[in-house]
């Protein structure tokens, strides 16, 4: 039964997992694969608040926040419960440190053959009975920075830049020739439409047309851009339309009788028209 477990140790030795419950108030053991669960203590009195948990030889090391200090019992039984330290307000981490508590163990990478860096490897079986078995090497190879493995051969490190340009050859850079088109095209793009939105016309061109029966110009004059006045014009009184300028004397020759005689003057009809 766990409910709020605090402070993990393990016992390399006995290869035993142990744990402290602050909310059943109680110390229990198991092996590495979980089984052969064991009671070690369960007290309200002296299990009330535990935090850290450390194992050394034949007894346990733990902090209690409740009761202010560091305690200590027999790993197998809990007999024998003693006050180590009290009066540390909030205790934390508690460790032991010594020889015993991490015995020798072979060097994985005794006899590596990597050029930079040797890594032991992590065994992890998948029952208890393929502990002690460990295919391949015990260690692997690792880089310094600005380097990578080779993948022709895992003992040896290439530089990080010699392997971009194997990628670059190979077809797999990033930055492909797709990629560059298409900011260039991007590119293209927006430059194109900068230089055609500050080149593009702001007024409309003036025509001038001459007709067989009627000459008429279209003379270009200042107007005002109020399309509901009578007689355009801007703020200097300066008006701006087109002028239909007819000839008298081509209108009297083709309609004697509804026009009237030619004299030296012309005609005009003004349309107002607005730049933009």
């Amino acid at each position: 039964m766990i409910k709020w477990p605090n402070g993990l140790a393990l016992d390399i030795l006995e290869q035993r997992l142990y744990w402290a419950d602050a909310k059943v108030k109680l110390i229990m053991s198991c092996d590495y694969w979980g089984q052969h669960i064991r009671l070690v203590l369960r007290s309200h009195e002296r299990v009330k608040h535990p935090f850290s948990l450390t194992v050394f030889e034949e007894r346990l090391y733990w902090t209690d926040w409740d009761q202010e200090g560091v305690l200590t019992a027999n790993k197998f039984t809990g007999s024998d419960f003693k006050t180590v330290m009290n009066g540390v307000s909030g205790p934390m981490t508690v460790r032991v440190y010594h020889e015993l508590a991490q015995p020798d163990h072979p060097n994985k990478c005794a006899s590596h053959e990597c050029e930079h860096i040797c890594l032991p490897k992590a065994h992890l079986p998948i029952n208890k009975d393929a502990h002690f078995l460990l295919k391949g090497r015990p260690y692997t190879c690792a880089c310094m920075n600005g380097f990578i493995v080779s993948l022709e051969n895992e003992n040896y490190c290439i530089l990080e830049s010699a392997a971009g340009e194997g990628d670059k050859l190979n077809g797999s850079s990033p930055f492909s020739f797709s990629s560059v088109f298409l900011l260039l095209l991007i590119a293209s793009t927006i430059i194109g439409a900068y230089l055609w939105y500050h080149k593009r016309p702001t007024s409309f061109a003036v025509l001038h047309v001459d007709n067989p029966v009627y000459r008429r110009t279209v003379e270009e004059v200042d107007a005002d851009m109020d399309p509901f006045a009578d007689a355009p014009s801007n703020s200097n009184g300066i008006h701006r339309g087109v002028k239909l300028v007819i000839d008298q004397e081509q209108q009297w020759k083709y309609n004697p009788i509804s026009a009237p005689p030619p004299t030296t003057s012309s005609t005009s009809l003004s349309i107002p028209v607005w730049s933009i």
